[in-house]
């Protein structure tokens, strides 16, 4: 797994440490690029208490490293213009690397932007299901808008920053597509349809 997709979780700890080659923690002061997690000390499944010392341990991710990835072919740039409103799409893959568990495409027209992002087993504290409902549960004043056709479950939360669709998929996975600009709900649904068949 990749270090900065694993700090949500680490972060539930009052004492964790990744362990890099020289020795030194990666999850102190300023990163150096991406890291793979080779091993945990405590092993994996080991119960412990949020005051126990946890360690990961791993390794520089080599930045020419192919792709292992290809979270931009889940839309293509006329699809993702039809969803922003415009073309000139840019597309700009993100966790693509071996062993992430977000992989994700931004996709840009002007100042119009898209993201859908696939979460992957292992990138939930504790399930799948478990952080749909979070994710589903009004926050500041968002409004959250229950959608049907897609995926097992879906909603629609908006707020005041951007508007954010949530897919619930078999096999412990969570697409989900995030809107600026106006984004409406109808528009993210349909793009949701057409990466989530593309996913599988």
């Amino acid at each position: 797994m990749i270090l900065r997709q694993a700090e949500d979780r680490l972060g539930c700890f009052d004492f964790a440490h990744a362990i890099g080659p020289d020795d030194t923690d990666e999850l102190t002061g300023t990163p150096t690029g991406d890291f793979r997690i080779t091993s945990v000390t405590p092993s994996a499944g080991t119960a412990v208490s949020r005051t126990e010392p946890i360690s990961v341990h791993v390794t520089p991710v080599d930045p020419a490293e192919p792709a292992a990835l290809e979270p931009c072919s889940w839309l293509t740039s006329d699809q993702a213009a039809k969803a922003l409103g415009s073309g000139g799409v840019t597309t700009a893959p993100a966790g693509d690397e071996r062993g992430s568990v977000s992989p994700s495409c931004g996709y840009k027209a002007g100042s119009r932007l898209l993201t859908v992002v696939l979460d992957l087993p292992g990138a939930y504290p504790v399930s799948a299901a478990s952080s749909f409902a979070l994710e589903r549960t009004p926050e500041g004043g968002a409004q959250v808008t229950s959608v049907s056709g897609v995926g097992s479950q879906a909603a629609c939360v908006v707020d005041a920053q951007s508007t954010t669709l949530f897919v619930l998929l078999p096999r412990e996975r969570i697409l989900s597509v995030v809107g600026w600009d106006g984004a409406g709900c109808d528009t993210l649904t349909d793009v949701a349809r057409t990466a989530a068949s593309r996913v599988g």
